[in-house]
């Protein structure tokens, strides 16, 4: 279903108004969120459904943010500012 859409094209629909783009997106990334909380061990620390409330709620910030000018892919974009987050939300936790 969204092998066919690249993020920087989706990006470029949303920015213009599309809600189909954005949600195409949203839909993308949970997916990863997903995989991220399978693979790093954060389900033995978090709810399931409050690691993907959080991570679509910096995917939206990260959607406003980007910038094509950056030298990296909004994956990765994304990426460094869920796991940024992540770190943040853990040190809060910690102290």
């Amino acid at each position: 279903m969204y092998i066919n859409y690249n993020d920087n094209e989706l990006i470029f629909l949303l920015k213009d108004g599309s809600e189909r783009a954005k949600s195409i997106l949203f839909k993308k990334y949970s997916i990863l969120i997903s995989k991220m909380y399978k693979e790093g061990f954060y389900y033995k620390r978090y709810h399931y459904s409050d690691f993907l409330q959080e991570g679509l709620i910096i995917l939206e910030k990260a959607l406003i943010s980007y910038n094509d000018d950056f030298e990296h892919s909004f994956y990765n974009y994304f990426k460094i500012c869920f796991s940024r987050r992540l770190s943040r939300l853990n040190h809060q936790s910690d102290t």
